[in-house]
């Protein structure tokens, strides 16, 4: 699969046990159960703040920085006003990890 997938896949367990302990541990665990419902297309989203960041900071470090996170925010606060289901999580993620590392690869 590539070192981009691996990397991603390999990183997305301890990712999300932490996230979801200190769900668990801060809210509740009912709080914690219905998190792993939009897990998948955050991680997606990372991937995309991770893509804007490398194409952005070409040109200003700061630009970069700044643009990823308003990207992030953006799409993130989108995720969580629509609450995708799962299977449509899924998909985004999906989606949002193929787009990157195919503009990452050029």
């Amino acid at each position: 699969l590539g070192t981009k997938v691996g990397g991603v896949i390999g990183g997305f367990p301890s990712t999300v046990v932490v996230a979801l302990f200190f769900i668990a541990w801060t809210q509740s665990t009912a709080i914690a159960a219905e998190a792993t419902t939009i897990i998948p297309i955050i991680i997606g989203i990372d991937s995309l703040f991770i893509t804007a960041f490398v194409l952005l900071a070409r040109r200003n470090l700061s630009i970069g920085l700044l643009g990823a996170l308003a990207l992030w925010a953006a799409l993130a606060f989108l995720s969580v006003y629509a609450r995708p289901s799962f299977g449509a999580s899924l998909i985004g993620f999906a989606v949002f990890l193929a787009f990157s590392c195919y503009v990452l690869e050029k």
